[in-house]
């Protein structure tokens, strides 16, 4: 009768094996339970979004598993975004204590971002056209007069000279000028 017990016994034991392996669905399973993790930020209504996908608005709290690390953004209009990594720990010399997430909670304070100055553009200048270009003078450079200079102490000694006669100006009647 023994016998006939083993055999049955391990025919069983090998027929779980060749379904698949695996612990059975009837078997219960132990999961970690989720920790409950704290977000707080300074000033308060920054949104906290975790590289797992879940967000919140601070302050609040999300359920998260214990035995997976994950990252937490903060970002708030007008501050510079903050990201904080979220780590297991468990506690040295007991080998059976749960694992835990730290830091909890998670605590920050943003800092305001800087303030960029917006850019200006140059201003244009209008382009120049015949319509507002300034009239030229009628008078040649030559013939016009020349600006008095100022009495230095040195020229009070020396005698005055009078300024050169200019040259004539001349136009040619040819429009191309000669070849050499």
């Amino acid at each position: 009768m023994r016998r006939v017990i083993v055999i049955v016994a391990s025919g069983l034991a090998l027929a779980g094996c060749a379904s698949g392996g695996g612990t059975p669905d009837w078997f219960p399973r132990f999961e970690p339970a989720p920790v409950s993790i704290q977000f707080e930020s300074q000033p308060a209504g920054a949104e906290a979004k975790t590289s797992t996908g879940q967000g919140c608005q601070t302050p609040c709290s999300i359920a998260m598993p214990p035995d997976k690390e994950f990252s937490v953004t903060f970002s708030l209009a007008g501050y510079q975004q903050q990201t904080v990594p979220v780590q297991i720990g468990k506690p040295e010399g007991d080998a059976f204590a749960e694992a835990s997430l730290q830091p909890n909670p998670v605590a920050i304070e943003l800092a305001v971002a800087p303030k960029t100055p917006a850019k200006r553009k140059p201003a244009r200048k209008p382009a120049a056209s015949a319509s507002t270009a300034k009239p030229a003078s009628a008078r040649p450079a030559a013939a016009r007069p020349a600006a008095p200079r100022p009495a230095s102490p040195a020229a009070s000694s020396q005698p005055a000279t009078p300024p050169a006669a200019a040259a004539p100006a001349t136009v040619p009647t040819d429009p191309w000028p000669p070849v050499r």
